[in-house]
C-alpha cells in the first residue's frame, strides 16, 4: 500500500479519486467496521437470552465521495440486524456527497453539469437518475 501512494504522489496523481489506495483502505475500513457492528450485535443479543448467528454476507456497491466501495454487509440468520453505518437499502456512504449536490443543484447547475462537476471535483461518476431522486425531492423548496 505504501508503494502504491508513493507512487501516487510522484505520479502527481489526484489522492482520493476511483481506484486511489485511499479508496481501497476506505473500502476495507467500512466492512471491518460493519464486523465489529454485527459481532456487538450478536454479543448483545446473547446477553440478552436470544439465540441468533451469522448468516453469511449481502454483497453491494455503494458511492463514496472516494469512489465505489464494494461492501460486505453481514447478515444474522433471524434478519433483525440493521447496519448502522450503511443501512440495507442505502447506495451512498455519505459525508456531505448528498449536500453537495444539491448545492450545486441549488446555484442553476444542470443535472449533467453537477454530474460532470463532481467527477472533476472528486474523481467519482455519479448517475443522473442518482442525482434526480436528491433533487426531486428538495425541488419544492428550492423553487420556493
Amino acid at each position: 500500500m505504501g508503494e502504491r501512494i508513493k507512487a501516487q504522489l510522484y505520479g502527481k496523481k489526484r489522492l482520493l479519486e476511483e481506484g486511489s489506495p485511499f479508496s481501497e483502505l476506505l473500502q476495507q475500513m467500512v466492512n471491518t467496521m460493519l464486523e465489529g457492528e454485527i459481532e456487538d450485535f450478536l454479543s448483545e443479543g446473547r446477553a440478552a437470552g436470544k439465540v441468533n448467528k451469522r448468516n453469511g454476507r449481502t454483497s453491494k456497491r455503494v458511492v463514496s465521495e472516494f469512489g465505489p466501495l464494494d461492501i460486505a454487509t453481514p447478515r444474522d440468520r433471524n434478519g433483525d440486524f440493521e447496519p448502522e453505518l450503511i443501512g440495507k437499502r442505502q447506495k451512498s456512504l455519505t459525508s456531505g456527497l448528498d449536500d453537495q449536490i444539491l448545492a450545486l443543484y441549488a446555484q442553476g447547475n444542470s443535472i449533467e453539469d453537477v454530474r460532470r462537476l463532481l467527477a472533476d471535483i472528486y474523481g467519482i461518476s455519479i448517475s443522473s437518475g442518482r442525482i434526480s431522486q436528491l433533487t426531486d425531492k428538495v425541488l419544492p423548496e428550492i423553487q420556493e
